[in-house]
């Protein structure tokens, strides 16, 4: 048997400023050496998720924006 991580707790966990490795050690802290993985619903969800922030940056005038900062 295995497990199927929400997203939810990855978005949860990402916003407390842990690192995968984290997220995986205690699931396995909690639920013993069983394979964990995400639904293509979770990918999905998750790539979106990245697609907005980064649109929402380039409208904010961030630092990868054409209207922002250019140190890079």
């Amino acid at each position: 048997m295995g497990l199927i991580l929400d997203t939810s707790i990855l978005i949860a966990s990402e916003r407390r400023g842990e690192a995968i490795e984290d997220i995986l050690r205690q699931t396995r802290v909690g639920h013993g050496e069983i394979d964990i993985a995400l639904s293509a619903v979770s990918v999905v969800e998750l790539t979106h998720g990245i697609y907005r922030a980064k649109t929402e940056a380039d409208a904010n005038g961030g630092a990868f924006s054409p209207r922002g900062p250019s140190t890079i």
